[in-house]
């Protein structure tokens, strides 16, 4: 996903962790919800900026290559 700064600096600003921000998308098994979720948030938290976000979901069916060492 990519999203602006209107997302991250709202309110407590709980989504500039990224561990936060992982969990808010990672949830739902409809990414349609998570990203609904999210701006109902900043609505909620009468964000100033504008919040915009684009995500997309992609499943990879081959094993990931292990750096070397």
């Amino acid at each position: 996903m990519m999203t602006t700064d209107g997302l991250l600096e709202v309110g407590a600003r709980l989504l500039e962790d990224p561990r936060r921000l992982y969990e808010a998308f990672t949830g739902r098994e409809d990414l349609e919800e998570s990203v609904a979720e999210v701006l109902t948030g900043v609505h909620e938290q009468l964000g100033r900026d504008s919040a915009t976000v684009v995500a997309w979901s992609y499943e990879n069916g081959r094993a990931g290559v292990m750096p070397s060492d």
